[in-house]
């Protein structure tokens, strides 16, 4: 059970968590809250992940075809 006061700290948790952040970024995250240049630096990092991690899929799936 949470209380109201919680809620909103809880939606930020789970944005975060449902936004691919580990546990140790979310708490970095929140610890900096209301530092919004961090916050937009490590939401830009996030953001590149599925771009490179679809790069390094698409780099296997071009050296299976090579073979």
């Amino acid at each position: 059970m949470y209380n109201m006061h919680q809620i909103p700290h809880l939606n930020q948790i789970l944005s975060l968590r449902d936004s691919g952040f580990k546990i140790e970024e979310i708490n970095d995250a929140l610890k900096r809250i209301n530092d919004f240049k961090f916050l937009e630096t490590i939401l830009e990092r996030k953001l590149e992940q599925p771009y490179n991690n679809i790069y390094i899929e698409q780099q296997k799936i071009k050296k299976l075809k090579e073979n």
